[in-house]
């Protein structure tokens, strides 16, 4: 997800710049640029099958998932634990699952071909925002349940606090994400050159093209190139996306040591009350309530450990790429395959998330169910009823 180097794919897009007193010769040009560029093509997608494959079937969990959980937890949950933090969680994951997550497949389609600047740089923007702005939101759940369980006399967080800092986690995350939108863009990388009777392709094939110039002689130079979304051309030599990445990299791991404290605290302070309360007799409504808690924080933890668990791939491949940014130029196909793969498992939290905090809730089942029943016609009644079916149409043939 993070900044990808010129190194990383030595064949991109690409168009052709050949010595101007070429006789086409735009056949034969035109030829030798979907020659190559198609080559290139099919031979990065092979790299790419896996992941693409794999966030085929993140987007197939993930956008029904998502959707359930906003439409439960909008119209029916109005009162849950920590709804407006849910509701946030659930559009940024349904923006990643139906945007980004589509905008990745088609780029892995086209690679080579993918030649749309500010296209390339709102999807890189909302991809890094959502992102964000997820951190943020698990951030302000984990301080939430900490002041709830290890604060009990702190004032606890009205709806309307809630709402407040989700608002303010958005903004945030919309200005902490606008450096991508200069960083990324159109990148052009050499996929082929070549001269007289050597020919050399950056990504190993060799097209033999007998091209000539009009007054006889051998063409001295042809190159051509492939387009993606990668960095920017004009960030190629600056230090600029560089410090952006080691910036987001230190707070990422600033924030999975905060969570795993905040949370480490929380479930330490649950278990000490856990064990006070096998050796005293409560009353039942305090009981309840306290089982509430635990429950809905379990679910928490549950829900970040997810979120670091996935995003570790992720973080581990952009370090790597930072320190050494012609390690994946080094990799067997193989290993680049596996190295594409880490790189995209951040998008498994997306996909996910909506069955941890949706799915894995009672109320949210039970309120899920209610819900389709009254949208969708029951089958049993009509069959138990077909009288009052039959009524019901003649009663309103009768107005018309």
């Amino acid at each position: 997800m993070m900044n990808e180097s010129k190194a990383q794919h030595l064949n991109i897009e690409t168009l052709a710049t050949y010595v101007p007193d070429v006789e086409d010769t735009t056949g034969h040009m035109t030829e030798l640029r979907h020659d190559v560029i198609s080559a290139a093509n099919d031979r990065q997608f092979l790299t790419f099958l896996p992941t693409f494959v794999l966030i085929c079937i993140l987007m197939s969990f993930g956008i029904p998932g998502n959707l359930c959980a906003l439409v439960v937890y909008v119209t029916r949950m109005k009162k849950a634990i920590a709804r407006q933090f849910f509701i946030t969680l659930a559009t940024c994951d349904l923006l990643t699952c139906l945007v980004v997550m589509s905008t990745e497949l088609d780029i892995m389609k086209r690679f080579f071909l993918w030649d749309m600047q500010y296209v390339c740089k709102c999807f890189r923007w909302l991809a890094y925002m959502t992102n964000n702005l997820s951190n943020f939101t698990l951030l302000a759940i984990a301080i939430e349940r900490y002041i709830l369980v290890c604060k009990p006399w702190k004032q606890k967080w009205t709806s309307s606090i809630k709402s407040k800092i989700c608002y303010m986690n958005a903004s945030i995350a919309i200005i902490t994400s606008l450096p991508m939108f200069f960083i990324y863009g159109s990148q052009n990388i050499l996929l082929h050159k070549s001269s007289r009777n050597k020919q050399e392709s950056t990504d190993g094939y060799s097209i033999t093209e007998n091209l000539t110039t009009s007054n006889g002689s051998d063409v001295t130079d042809i190159k051509i190139y492939g387009t993606s979304c990668l960095m920017d051309e004009n960030m190629m030599d600056s230090k600029f996306p560089n410090t952006i990445v080691v910036i987001y990299i230190v707070g990422i791991v600033i924030t999975f040591f905060v969570l795993i404290v905040l949370y480490g605290n929380v479930l330490k302070t649950l278990l000490e009350r856990r064990k006070q309360s096998l050796c005293q007799q409560k009353e039942k409504h305090k009981k309840d309530s306290t089982n509430r808690i635990r429950k809905v924080t379990f679910m928490m933890v549950v829900l970040t450990a997810l979120y670091e668990i996935c995003y570790l791939p992720c973080l581990v491949t952009v370090c790597i790429r930072l320190m050494r940014p012609d390690f994946y130029g080094t990799l067997s196909n193989l290993g680049k395959i596996i190295f594409q793969l880490m790189l995209k498992s951040y998008l498994l939290c997306s996909a996910f998330n909506p069955y941890v905090y949706g799915f894995c809730n009672k109320e949210f089942i039970s309120e899920l169910s209610k819900f389709y029943k009254n949208v969708l016609p029951s089958n049993e009644s009509i069959e138990r009823n077909p009288q009052s079916s039959r009524t019901r149409i003649m009663e309103t043939e009768d107005f018309m």
